[in-house]
């Protein structure tokens, strides 16, 4: 199975909401290998990292 969180930039939104089904799923003992997550963006600039606010909120 497989999940795609899509918005803009692939910065905010969706990054983090895939990093917490990720997180949800584990705690469920989901293994990895069954559900596929992964998070885009319609104007995503290739290598552009999630936006710093982002990753703070989530550590």
């Amino acid at each position: 199975m497989g999940v795609l969180f899509l918005c803009t930039a692939n910065r905010c939104r969706s990054p983090m909401a895939e990093a917490l089904l990720i997180h949800k799923l584990a705690l469920m003992g989901v293994p990895t290998r069954e559900v596929a997550v992964r998070s885009a963006g319609t104007r995503a600039v290739r290598g552009q990292p999630p936006d710093p606010r982002v990753v703070r909120l989530l550590d």
